[in-house]
């Protein structure tokens, strides 16, 4: 939090990123317009969609391999 800086992104893929990363409380507020990276929770989240990523694989090879063996 002592590290918390101002942040107002210009461009609006940037912004929809921001609001996402606010929503999902991995950027934290001072309350004063301040943000800084909780990361502990930045951590997890890029755990969380790796392991989906690899879920997605891993079904699309399994699909593959059925359809391959037909």
């Amino acid at each position: 939090m002592a590290d918390a800086i101002p942040y107002a992104p210009a461009r609006p893929s940037r912004r929809r990123a921001f609001e996402r990363l606010k929503g999902a409380d991995v950027l934290r507020t001072d309350g004063q317009g301040r943000y800084w990276l909780d990361e502990e929770r930045w951590h997890g989240r890029r755990s969380d969609r790796r392991t989906k990523a690899i879920v997605a694989l891993l079904a699309v090879g399994v699909a593959a391999a059925v359809a391959a063996l037909r």
